[in-house]
């Protein structure tokens, strides 16, 4: 029993040493095992970043095409892309080579976003712009001719007349007939300056000869008020960019006045809804003097009303000048017959149809002649009636005096005003 227990002891001696060596050996063989796994797994994500970082500096044959791709679109925006410019471009130089007088007209550069077509009768002086619709040339709308230069206002003026023609074609004017009016009525306004540059005619000659001394003269040349820019965070953006540049050039015209000395004031409404001014719908204020009958009647007007003027109100469309505005009263109202105002509050004048209209007229000259045709009229209040004009009434009355006096008002209605969405 003794040597059995020694023997058991011992076993169980030898199973403790087993235990004790065996243990930290295992442990340590996990750990290396363990640090092996972990060293491998670093070197894959070594390797794959490595990877991705090469695939970033050498790009492949998709990302070439990519990049080509975007260099397309941006070409594809720029003048040469674009339709309308093209086509302009082309019969420019159709024009060109037709054989028609050129006056030297010079096609300089094009303005996409204005929709605006620089150009210049030789001398880079002499220069003019011209406005074109976004879809020409299939379009009922017209161009737009404008030059900064107080020298060339009449030429201006003819080549306004010109663009406002009545025409049933689409487009109603081309560029090829635009260009030849514009050289021939620049020849008939500037050929004398042309003469003066190109040294003189016989009769000048002449004229040296006996006496006269020979001055070079060069016509001076003042400039107005450029162009403005259309300011969309301040303005609308409806319309056409011809109508809105007119606009614009006739709020820039009327603010630099004295409302005072004119009798009125003009602005645009502000749309409450957009938070922005619209260049198609003017509020109006009309004031008179003192002695005017109409005067005396709006200061028994102002007592219960706390106005001293007529509020009358503009509207204006897409092919604003070439189209007159719609003008009405809106309160107080006037009395049947009196001041060249209609029972619903339109004014009935020739000037505001196709029949009288000109391009040329612009908001100051109209508020000028109806403030004056006013008063030549005998204009009273109708003080009983405190009701305003609605708009729907006063076009009535003004297609009921159109038609009595036989003024042409085709296409004008109130569907002609652009539509805020």
């Amino acid at each position: 029993s003794t040597l059995s227990s020694s023997s058991a002891a011992s076993d169980v001696y030898k199973r403790q040493v087993s235990t004790q060596s065996t243990g930290p050996m295992s442990d340590k063989k996990d750990k290396k095992g363990k640090d092996k796994k972990v060293v491998k797994k670093k070197e894959k994500t070594k390797n794959k970043e490595t990877k991705k970082k090469t695939t970033k500096t050498a790009p492949s044959k998709d990302t070439k095409k990519k990049t080509t791709t975007t260099k397309t679109t941006k070409t594809e925006k720029s003048e040469v892309g674009n339709k309308t410019t093209r086509a302009l471009k082309k019969e420019f130089e159709e024009w060109l080579d037709s054989g028609e007088e050129t006056a030297m007209i010079e096609w300089k550069k094009v303005a996409l976003d204005d929709s605006m077509i620089h150009l210049c009768f030789g001398d880079p002086k002499k220069k003019f712009t011209v406005t074109y619709p976004d879809n020409y040339p299939n379009t009922d709308e017209r161009f737009f001719v404008y030059s900064e230069l107080d020298s060339m206002s009449e030429w201006c003026s003819k080549m306004m007349e010109f663009c406002e023609k009545p025409s049933s074609e689409k487009p109603p004017i081309s560029l090829k007939k635009l260009l030849s009016h514009a050289a021939n009525s620049y020849l008939e306004l500037f050929d004398s300056d042309q003469e003066d540059n190109g040294g003189g005619s016989d009769e000048d000659d002449h004229d040296s000869d006996v006496g006269f001394d020979s001055v070079e003269t060069k016509p001076t040349v003042k400039k107005t008020e450029p162009l403005p820019e259309i300011d969309t965070n301040k303005f609308l953006n409806i319309g056409s960019t011809a109508a809105t540049l007119r606009l614009l050039k006739d709020l820039q015209n009327i603010q630099k006045s004295d409302s005072k000395a004119l009798g009125f004031t003009a602005q645009p409404v502000v749309e409450k809804s957009k938070g922005k001014e619209n260049l198609y719908h003017w509020e109006v204020r009309l004031y008179f003097e003192k002695e005017s009958p109409l005067s005396k009647d709006l200061q028994t007007y102002k007592k219960k009303s706390g106005m001293d003027y007529v509020q009358a109100e503009l509207r204006f469309s897409k092919d604003y000048p070439f189209v007159p505005p719609f003008v009405r009263i809106v309160r107080p109202r006037f009395k049947y017959l009196t001041g060249h105002v209609t029972l619903g509050g339109s004014i009935c004048m020739e000037l505001l149809t196709l029949s009288g209209w000109r391009a040329a007229n612009d908001i100051e000259s109209i508020l000028i002649q109806i403030r004056a045709e006013m008063n030549e009229g005998g204009a009273r209040l109708d003080l009983g009636n405190n009701r305003e004009y609605s708009e729907s009434e006063a076009w009535d009355a003004f297609y009921r005096a159109a038609k009595n006096h036989g003024w042409d008002i085709k296409g004008l209605g109130a569907d002609m005003f652009p539509k805020i969405s």
